[in-house]
């Protein structure tokens, strides 16, 4: 569980801000039929299994716009990492080793 107040101090923006923006992230884990919990004197945790959580880390972190804001030091990773180069030599490997692999499959596996 976490707490409001970790949640406001972690984040530096009021409770209040922290409760109403509950109510979107609500919205937006129940689409990976995830759950937020709520217990007196706990705090909060999301729920669901590892599946669900890994889609919804996944969506998340591919977010242009819309998504969650990421750290600079991801951004610098983001920029230098040889993503193009990784889907060539995975493409050539499946291929050359004659593997049935689906798009979402091989789109999932470079995304992780």
């Amino acid at each position: 569980f976490q707490t409001i107040d970790m949640f406001a101090d972690s984040l530096m923006i009021s409770r209040s801000t922290v409760f109403s923006d509950m109510i979107e992230v609500e919205k937006q884990v129940r689409i990976f039929d995830l759950k937020v919990e709520t217990k007196s004197r706990y705090g909060v945790r999301l729920l669901g299994d590892e599946t669900n959580f890994r889609r919804a880390f996944s969506y998340f972190l591919s977010q242009k716009e819309a998504g969650l804001l990421k750290k600079s030091n991801y951004q610098n990773f983001e920029k230098v990492f040889p993503f193009v180069e990784i889907r060539t030599v995975l493409s050539e490997e499946i291929q050359c080793n004659q593997l049935k692999l689906s798009y979402f499959a091989f789109e999932n596996i470079l995304l992780h």
